[in-house]
């Protein structure tokens, strides 16, 4: 009996040694680990590196650069598009090639063009809208007359409030083939450091009045080259529509007139991937619809004196009044009287072919012998 109680004491007292030496050794590794159980919890993300790439990999952080339409495809993607001009005179009003390109648009889209106020351009004028249904389309147009090509500079939030899918550089009316490459150099730079990865080309703008300022579009040609972007060439497409000098504004020469504007609008239009085609100018009206025809021309009205000639004698009309019956015997004068002379007596064909005024002054005369002395007339 004492021999079993001595085995169970031995058996007890080698359970605890192990679990004493196991809890020994588990401190003795975290202390050479960890340095305890604070350090543990903090290091416990390190100790995993893999699972946190995995969870890098499975959500990427979103870009910081968006990607815009391509200019050929603003016509036609069927999405919400913003574009900005930025540019001189040539665009900045009603009725030039700006508001015609929203006309244009205006047939696939809701256009909505912001023209800065001619009178203030601190600020912009009321909204022109064009087209009821489509995708909306968004000008905003920074063309201001008299400005060189660095103009948008220092005013780039102002001019374009929000961010652009394209910039569309319009200048080169009040620059110089020296000054324009540096001026649009300034203007670039502001662009991609305000809105990276937005695209922009450049304008190649209808020619002036004999086509003075060719060299100023060339040298914007060659910058463009040199930078990689691309033109639209409006000059080359008023050439191909005629003589460029019939699309001069007789009112203001720097810009083209109404249907020089829109075949400016309509080679932008096509360089954004629209189809339309050519623009007709409107005939005059005919002169038929104002003025006589040529045959009406040739025919005269009839003179007077044609209309005063009757194919027959004209009766004067007969007087109203009639003058007392003249007896046709003639009274012997009374003794003493001279005898009156044939001419002082009226006969009826003389009364009848008178002029009525010598009738009525006559016939007095006339009648004033039998009534001098009427036992004069002889009886029947």
């Amino acid at each position: 009996m004492s021999l079993m109680r001595r085995f169970k004491g031995t058996d007890l007292g080698l359970g605890i040694v192990a679990v004493a030496v196991n809890v020994l050794l588990v401190t003795g590794v975290i202390m050479v680990t960890g340095g305890g159980p604070d350090n543990a919890t903090a290091a416990s993300p390190a100790a995993s590196p893999t699972a946190t790439e995995s969870a890098t990999t499975a959500r990427p952080a979103p870009t910081t650069t968006p990607v815009s339409p391509t200019l050929r495809s603003l016509a036609t993607v069927r999405q919400p598009v913003t574009l900005a001009v930025l540019g001189d005179g040539t665009g900045d009003e009603e009725g030039e090639w700006v508001t015609a390109l929203g006309m244009l648009l205006g047939s696939s889209h809701r256009v909505t063009v912001h023209n800065l106020d001619a009178s203030d351009p601190t600020r912009y004028a009321d909204d022109l809208t064009y087209g009821r249904t489509g995708p909306a389309f968004t000008i905003w147009n920074g063309s201001r007359r008299g400005v060189t090509a660095d103009y948008a500079v220092t005013r780039l939030p102002f001019l374009v409030p929000v961010r652009p899918d394209a910039v569309l550089l319009s200048y080169g009316r009040h620059d110089t083939a020296g000054t324009i490459g540096a001026r649009l150099d300034t203007v670039l730079s502001t662009v991609r450091r305000t809105w990276p990865g937005t695209s922009v080309s450049v304008v190649l703008q209808a020619p002036e009045r004999d086509d003075v300022s060719k060299a100023v579009r060339d040298a914007a040609q060659a910058w463009a080259k040199k930078r990689a972007l691309s033109t639209v060439d409006v000059a080359a497409a008023l050439r191909r529509a005629g003589d460029p000098n019939r699309f001069v504004s007789l009112v203001d020469p720097p810009s083209v007139n109404q249907l020089g504007g829109r075949f400016w609008a309509l080679a932008v239009y096509r360089a954004l991937g629209g189809v339309a085609p050519d623009p007709v100018a409107t005939p005059p009206a005919p002169r038929s619809s104002s003025l006589p025809s040529a045959s009406a021309q040739a025919t005269p009205a009839p003179s007077t004196t044609t209309r005063a000639t009757p194919s027959r004698p004209v009766t004067p009309p007969r007087p109203r009044y009639t003058p007392p019956t003249v007896p046709t015997t003639v009274p012997e004068p009374p003794t003493g009287t001279p005898t009156p002379t044939a001419t002082s007596t009226p006969t009826a064909t003389s009364s009848t072919s008178a002029v009525p005024t010598t009738t009525t002054t006559t016939a007095p005369t006339t009648t004033s012998s039998p009534t001098t002395d009427p036992s004069a007339v002889v009886a029947p």
